[in-house]
């Protein structure tokens, strides 16, 4: 995308106050991990909330691990502090199905 059309993206989202998944696997692989950050980091220093989610298990060859992960870039610590609560209580959750499917006899 052109700066022009990250700009206009940029404007649109924060409009219709949608908040945008930046999914970051890949940093690095199509070009320098400089130049695929360049959008999020820009995105982000404008305030608007975003997430953005890295995954390291390709960069570092463990495939089938799950090795990463998630930022939240919110607009007030209140939000980040209630943010952080509501993804506590997600991992909690998730550990718990992976305990029940994986180890349940």
């Amino acid at each position: 995308m052109s700066k022009e059309q990250k700009t206009q993206l940029t404007d649109l989202m924060g409009e219709k106050e949608h908040i945008v998944v930046f999914d970051m696997a890949y940093q690095g692989f199509g070009s320098t991990i400089d130049e695929n950050a360049n959008f999020v980091r820009s995105y982000s220093e404008t305030g608007l909330p975003c997430f953005i989610v890295n995954n390291f298990s390709k960069n570092m060859s463990i495939y089938g691990e799950r090795a990463g992960g998630l930022n939240a870039v919110c607009e007030t610590p209140s939000l980040a502090k209630r943010t952080l609560s509501q993804c506590q209580l997600i991992t909690l959750a998730l550990r718990k199905f992976i305990a029940t499917k994986f180890f349940s006899t």
